[in-house]
């Protein structure tokens, strides 16, 4: 019988020595998988690429992406695994990008981030798990995430996703994040098609159904703010753009929410 994962599971590393792991076949789970370390090394096969990562950095793995251990090295930190739609604010850049990816935290901010691991650790050991610090902590740690290393369409790319999801403004155009980021709209097209296998206006619709979705979920906001909010001034289309994405009205959208809630 398959195992059924929880939306949530962590587990602390701490291996002594050199592990090398022998694989019959790939392992695929239906959630987002992470890695952090403060010591040591752990080389992992995802997607088709290696990965080594090393003390400082986080590795996040997309939901169904097949990937190996192939070894541990000294590790110490932390890996597991999320459903997305648990967590807080699923807006962050990194969440998005489609493929597996690696990221270094500032060094000023490593011995911070080990702590909110020790706290998200700790408070999934609680019966019940204990979601509300669990789910502050991992918005803590996205939000400490930055864009570092990789090709320059990577970087633009990321930059692009970042920008995107930020849930301190609008979404914008793809005009106007080519101008913010200092590049021809058609660079910022190829790179973000490139890195992401998704358009850039693809990622800007993302964005707007998910900021109005939160706003529908968490505000009493009457559906024309919500449209404004999101950067669509013509409520009969922000209510046919919002229908073809989720199946549904914004309202019913709103009142299904509101019943699930109560």
């Amino acid at each position: 019988m398959k195992k059924v994962l929880p939306d949530f599971f962590i587990t602390k590393l701490d291996t002594v020595g050199f592990q090398r792991h022998s694989h019959t076949s790939p392992t695929v789970i239906p959630k987002y998988g992470f890695a952090f370390l403060t010591a040591g090394k752990i080389l992992v096969r995802a997607g088709g690429e290696q990965f080594l990562i090393k003390s400082g950095e986080f590795m996040l793995m997309p939901p169904d992406t097949p990937f190996e251990i192939e070894y541990f090295d000294n590790s110490i930190g932390f890996d597991g695994g999320f459903a997305a739609y648990i967590l807080k604010d699923a807006s962050y850049g990194i969440l998005h990008a489609g493929q597996p990816r690696q990221q270094s935290f500032l060094p000023k901010d490593v011995d911070f981030v080990n702590e909110l691991f020790s706290r998200i650790h700790a408070a999934s050991q609680s019966e019940p798990q204990n979601m509300a610090v669990i789910l502050s902590c991992l918005d803590l740690v996205f939000s400490l995430l930055r864009v570092e290393g990789g090709t320059a369409a990577s970087l633009l790319a990321g930059q692009f996703l970042n920008a995107v999801f930020d849930r301190n403004r609008m979404p914008g155009s793809v005009s106007s994040y080519a101008r913010e980021l200092h590049v021809r709209p058609e660079k910022l097209t190829k790179a973000v098609k490139r890195y992401t296998e998704r358009t850039a206006v693809d990622w800007i619709e993302i964005a707007r159904l998910n900021y109005a979705k939160q706003l529908l979920r968490n505000s009493d906001m009457p559906i024309i703010e919500v449209a404004a909010a999101v950067g669509i001034d013509d409520q009969s289309y922000f209510a046919r753009f919002f229908r073809k994405k989720e199946g549904i009205s914004p309202s019913k959208f709103r009142l299904n929410n509101k019943t699930k809630k109560s």
